[in-house]
């Protein structure tokens, strides 16, 4: 009967990792997809801003292009780069389930008020390796609208996983966060700005 019971822990245990493994792929896939279209938006916003739209170009082209940079805009807040990690991922710019499986999304707060709160899943490809940035780390985060935001790291905390307050309290302009391995705790990145532009 205990071996009976054994196997059947193992094989649930099994089944969700699987379920985990293939949710990651799909993530990783999507990101892969999400980030090029990202990218041109925002390249294309920073160059509109620059040539303040040029005469010559078509005026259905532009038009088409910049419907589309629109609906980007309401979905993202931008794109996060985190050079230590060798990582760069689109942000979300509201938080649910759906898109968190996805890519980091926006917990609260906002780059304008100085208080930005970024979660994501511990995928290997996305938030998984947090914990080992060290105090002066760059993490840059490009907005919508084509300007750079650099933060260095000032803080790494581990939270319990019932901290919202905490993990929202405090005077740092951008945090990261996810949650460990099981979930039974948060590693919180607490970063100050260094420069716009």
């Amino acid at each position: 009967m205990l071996c009976a019971i054994g196997v059947l822990c193992i094989l649930g245990a099994a089944g969700v990792l699987a379920h985990n493994v293939q949710e990651e792929r799909q993530a990783e896939q999507a990101v892969r997809q999400i980030l090029p279209q990202l990218t041109q938006a925002v390249e294309h916003t920073r160059a509109q801003m620059d040539l303040h739209a040029a005469p010559e170009q078509d005026e259905m082209a532009a038009e088409e292009s910049e419907a589309a940079v629109a609906d980007l805009d309401d979905t993202y807040l931008g794109i996060l780069r985190i050079p230590a990690l060798e990582l760069e991922l689109p942000v979300y710019a509201q938080w649910n389930e759906d898109s968190l499986t996805t890519a980091p999304c926006r917990y609260a707060g906002s780059l304008q008020t100085g208080d930005l709160v970024i979660a994501g899943h511990n995928y290997a490809d996305s938030f998984r390796r947090l914990g080992s940035l060290t105090a002066g780390s760059e993490v840059a985060l490009t907005d919508m609208e084509g300007t750079e935001h650099t933060f260095r790291v000032t803080a790494l905390q581990t939270l319990g996983a019932g901290e919202v307050q905490q993990m929202l309290s405090g005077d740092w302009e951008l945090t990261l966060f996810t949650c460990t391995f099981g979930g039974q705790s948060r590693i919180a990145v607490r970063c100050r700005e260094e420069n716009a532009g």
